[in-house]
């Protein structure tokens, strides 16, 4: 690859001030790597994706391989690293557009945008301009150079056009041009060191532009072990070389003691991969493969293929410290947009509260009024959180990154986000939570306030019509590593929503726990009916099962994606249900490592007091039509193949007779031709994954379904 040295220039960066400008010197470098790679990957995901691919992988590479590449800086790159094998981290994503836009900015033309490559590869302060997204300053992105030695190389494919697909690479490096004896970048003789360099293609001009020769780039990739994408594949990966995973553990690593003096560390401490699990939980619970929320899902891994480590994380197997980030988070949600939700926590006896924040003579008054969020909150047990033996737990002040006193108080603890649904921060003091008791030793409050992002300022302030929503606001105050809000002066106006949220937000949960009041706000309208087995059945003697069935719980550690189930497949319906004017809305997974050797049954019957009726002996009891129905179905297929998940089929509509890659649906329809279930068969199939979204028609609201979704050795029962 041709080398490019950046020169100095007016109004020009040099190495050692990118390196300094992300302007936070006290969070773990791991967190910041988390925080800004997901983000940029969630901002560039497609229009049509409705969930974003995230892969951490952890390997080995011989540098002299990779060094070979470099022109210019090989022999001073073998001295420094002589061994026959160093680390690299590389996060890799799909279902995202990859690195778009021209491939240099003399390419450009005055109203052309720069596109994601020239912003993330060869530009800096080029912010994100999608609304809601999670970017403002364009500096995060210096986080990759403080990761290893300041070089990075940057793998993407895009689409051109319609079946025209086009792969770059290039890569960078950012040094501190005042360490001259580190310097890896070649001294030019008579010029000033600036600290920053490009490998690509060389132009006429001396600059250089990404490779985009498929074969040269997969040379490259060898070197990793790294598959390039394929198909219809697009999306990026960011690969960083010789990384020290000793420094990066300690770095701004959180010292904590018991009320003994103790030594407390937690087992991510110890371990990279163990680390990144527990950061993408920590910043990213509110969207890990949350059916609630409004917009792209994240479905994140952690692979280390040399250590045979790998971890899929889903909405199921996160920590329960971080289960309740993202229960809370769509209990807020839910009230913000009026709709009718049950906390997981209440179904398990915890204590939940929800709150409308209200700012008087800032918004426009509409249906929201004059809301600025909801906050909602829960008085939660250690039992719950797994505190207590067998599974003893830490406290879920140290999942959150905050000190953890481990006496008989415990602090309140509120996280807040906007629309990103990146948690901003994890805080137990401040004016957040100022006023609010402590807890005692055997529970926790944590609370989660969001944004309400499309609530709009009062014509009076003359704001710009393109700036005009609390989100964009918000999104200004925050600074390059957005990890805490503080008012700003906004065209001129000095707004203190900041401040008279936190003020409010304190005020409301202090007076709301002080008073004891219990009752759970925005809870779900309650479907089940306690007269109808009365009504309809004798006392007894009837049904299998008087809820949905539920499967064992899965061993810690597992994930659905990639897990590997002890037996046969695993089939799981979402706790999280969205309640819709016609009836419901779900999500149900069949999910098998193994080669599926059974069909999968999905149906529903009538859940009453005595059990539950199958549509057949529904009819025949009452001589009335089965009273649900599946209204539509549509399901994403996903399979690992080449140690790769790959997307087969996203939101296909599932019609009567469906057949995609070796997947067979069939419905399951009573005599009137009313749809109460579906049959999978997938036999012969392995690494495969099912993800069904479900709408149910529910005329009568007294009628509650029960929902069965499991393996079957027959296609008729």
């Amino acid at each position: 690859m041709d080398i490019q040295i950046a020169q100095i220039s007016n109004m020009s960066q040099s190495g050692s001030s990118l390196l300094r400008s992300i302007q936070n010197n006290s969070t773990p470098i791991l967190d910041l790597l988390v925080r800004e790679s997901i983000q940029n990957s969630l901002d560039a995901a497609k229009p049509d994706s409705r969930s974003v691919r995230v892969d951490f992988e952890i390997g080995e590479f011989r540098p002299s391989r990779l060094n070979s590449f470099l022109t210019g800086s090989q022999k001073l790159l073998n001295k420094r690293f002589p061994g026959s094998s160093a680390q690299y981290i590389a996060i890799r994503d799909s279902q995202t557009e990859g690195l778009t836009g021209k491939l240099s900015s003399k390419y450009l033309q005055e109203h052309d945008d720069y596109g994601n490559l020239l912003k993330l590869v060869y530009e800096i302060g080029q912010a994100q301009d999608k609304r809601g997204a999670g970017g403002s300053w364009g500096l995060g992105k210096t986080v990759y150079f403080r990761v290893g030695i300041g070089l990075v190389v940057y793998y993407s494919r895009i689409q051109l056009g319609p079946g025209n697909y086009q792969s770059r690479l290039a890569v960078t490096l950012v040094e501190d041009e005042n360490k001259e004896s580190r310097s890896i970048i070649p001294y030019t003789p008579g010029k000033k060191r600036r600290g920053i360099a490009w490998w690509g293609k060389a132009t006429t001009d001396g600059e250089t532009i990404p490779l985009t020769d498929d074969r040269e780039i997969e040379t490259i990739l060898e070197v990793f072990g790294i598959d390039p994408y394929e198909g219809t594949e697009t999306g990026t990966t960011v690969i960083i070389p010789y990384i020290n995973d000793r420094k990066l553990l300690n770095n701004n690593r959180n010292e904590y003691v018991d009320s003994s003096d103790q030594s407390v560390n937690p087992f991510w401490y110890d371990s990279l991969e163990e680390y990144l699990v527990i950061a993408i939980q920590r910043w990213y619970a509110a969207r890990i493969t949350n059916r609630m929320y409004d917009g792209v899902t994240l479905s994140p891994a952690v692979t280390n293929y040399v250590a045979k480590f790998h971890e899929e994380i889903t909405s199921r197997n996160m920590a329960p410290a971080f289960k309740v980030i993202q229960d809370l988070y769509n209990t807020a949600y839910a009230k913000m947009t009026k709709q009718s939700f049950m906390p997981i926590l209440q179904k398990h006896g915890q204590t939940v509260m929800t709150e409308m924040v209200s700012l008087r003579n800032e918004f426009v008054r509409n249906l929201d009024k004059t809301s600025s969020g909801v906050v909602a909150f829960a008085t939660v047990s250690t039992t719950y959180l797994q505190m207590v033996p067998p599974e003893n737990l830490y406290s879920p002040c140290l999942y959150y990154g905050l000190p953890d006193n481990d006496d008989d108080k415990h602090e309140p603890i509120l996280a807040y986000c906007r629309k990103p649904g990146m948690i901003v921060e994890y805080t137990d003091t401040g004016k957040w939570v100022q006023g609010i008791q402590p807890m005692g030793a055997d529970s926790y409050l944590i609370a989660v306030f969001v944004l309400n992002s499309n609530q709009r300022f009062k014509a009076d302030y003359g704001l710009p019509e393109a700036e005009n929503t609390l989100e964009d606001y918000i999104r200004q105050t925050e600074n390059a590593d957005h990890m805490h809000w503080e008012d700003i002066s906004y065209h001129g106006h000095s707004l203190k929503i900041v401040q008279k949220t936190q003020k409010h937000v304190a005020s409301k949960i202090a007076k709301t726990c002080k008073s004891n009041v219990s009752t759970p706000t925005g809870a779900t309208e309650r479907l089940l009916s306690k007269e109808l087995g009365k009504f309809l059945l004798p006392p007894e003697g009837f049904g299998t099962a008087p809820t949905r069935k539920t499967q064992p719980k899965k061993p810690a550690g597992s994930g659905s994606l990639g897990s590997s189930p002890k037996k046969g497949t695993q089939c799981t319906v979402d706790e999280h249900i969205r309640y819709t004017p016609e009836g419901m809305s779900l999500h149900a997974t069949m999910d098998s490592k193994k080669v599926i050797s059974k069909l999968c049954r999905f149906e529903l019957a009538v859940q009453t007091e005595a059990g539950e009726l199958k549509p057949e002996a529904w009819e025949s009891r009452t001589g009335l039509r089965f009273p649900f129905e599946i209204s539509e179905i549509s399901v994403d297929i996903t399979r690992q193949i080449n140690r790769v998940w790959k997307t087969l089929c996203t939101s296909s509509v599932v019609e009567d007779g469906f057949s995609s890659h070796n997947v067979n649906i069939d419905y399951l329809k009573t005599a009137d031709d009313i749809c109460y279930g579906f049959i999978i068969d997938a036999t012969g199939l392995d690494n495969l994954r099912l993800v069904f979204s479900i709408d149910l028609e529910i005329p009568d609201k007294s009628l509650a379904p029960s929902i069965s979704f499991r393996e079957t050795s027959e296609r008729s029962e």
